[in-house]
């Protein structure tokens, strides 16, 4: 298998993980993870590209085409990743600002982590020197 494509698959599995971490902590909520912080999308965003890595020939890289479309994908993913994580900042801080202690765990940042790993194999996998 092209090693983009390893790559691709690795880090749409480290999305999954992501929804399994905590993405926020306090004492009156508890710990929230990525399924409660609806962090899910961007996950199934990256199933796409993943499931573009497994079919057809898998000893070569994307074509032009497919590189692009699941790079719309994961771009896409990422945005939501990002857009998560800042709502993760927020809410600490506001709980904190309420005289509560709130810690913002793991989760948003192995998400976004898991897209730029993503993104990271779609490029790679246009390239001819990678094999």
């Amino acid at each position: 298998m092209h090693p983009s494509r390893i790559a691709i698959i690795a880090g749409a599995g480290l999305g999954g993980v992501s929804l399994l971490v905590p993405f926020l902590s306090a004492p009156l909520l508890g710990t929230i993870g990525g399924v409660e912080a609806d962090a899910w999308p961007a996950v199934f965003l990256l199933l796409i590209p993943a499931a573009t890595a497994l079919v057809g020939d898998r000893r070569e890289g994307f074509g032009l085409m497919a590189a692009l479309a699941t790079a719309a994908c994961a771009a896409a993913a990422a945005i939501f990743a990002a857009a998560k994580a800042v709502d993760t900042l927020i809410a600490a801080r506001d709980i904190r600002a309420n005289g509560v202690a709130a810690q913002v765990g793991p989760g948003p940042w192995v998400l976004l982590a898991a897209c730029t790993v993503v993104i990271a194999g779609i490029i790679a996998s246009l390239s001819r020197r990678v094999h």
